[in-house]
């Protein structure tokens, strides 16, 4: 009888509980794998200067410890650079990027070889959730990043990262006006953006 008991038992179903579900992953807002790139289009609204384009393509990987990963043409350098738990640094160990920080959380970026006004930039995690549109569609969940140079004439940058794409728009206050880049196309992680696009 014990034994009908214990069988009897053992094929009740367990009962879903909290503690067994995964906590959901952080977005991803930059994106590295070997294959992405980013065509982007940059001008002015305000001067008749022409429109510029450029693409930044993730070109190899290396280990060393972590897996770094290079970066070409990205804000108009090659770099080499990581993720690591909401955080993107560029070899050696230098800090650009904090996602995992609240909103109006701050941090200073570190470039290799930076100009003097970027350098020791100031840079905050100023929102979360914005919509962005760009020649490449219309981005949900945006997070925006507001710069603060060392030096005032470097002007104020804002950048904003989607989820699962990356930089998707860039606003530049110069001396001469606003300098905005937006993502024309594309590929990240074997998704097309704008869908279809080659």
């Amino acid at each position: 009888m014990s034994l009908l008991l214990l069988a009897a038992a053992l094929s009740l179903p367990c009962p879903r509980t909290l503690a067994t579900r995964r906590p959901a992953a952080a977005p991803d807002y930059f994106p590295l794998a070997v294959g992405n790139s980013w065509t982007y289009r940059a001008g002015s609204p305000h001067v008749d200067l022409p429109e510029q384009h450029f693409t930044t393509t993730v070109a190899a990987a290396r280990r060393d410890r972590a897996v770094w990963f290079l970066l070409r043409d990205y804000q108009g350098g090659d770099h080499w650079v990581r993720r690591t738990a909401g955080r993107v640094v560029e070899a050696p160990a230098r800090l650009w990027y904090r996602f995992d920080l609240p909103v109006g959380g701050s941090w200073t970026m570190r470039i290799a070889g930076g100009l003097p006004g970027s350098d020791g930039a100031r840079l905050t995690l100023a929102a979360r959730n914005e919509t962005v549109e760009t020649p490449a569609g219309t981005f949900r969940g945006c997070l925006r990043i507001d710069y603060r140079h060392r030096v005032a004439d470097a002007g104020v940058i804002s950048e904003w990262f989607a989820p699962g794409v990356g930089l998707v728009k860039r606003s530049e206050s110069r001396i001469f006006g606003e300098w905005i880049t937006l993502l024309e196309q594309a590929r990240v992680n074997g998704r097309e953006y704008p869908a279809g696009a080659r």
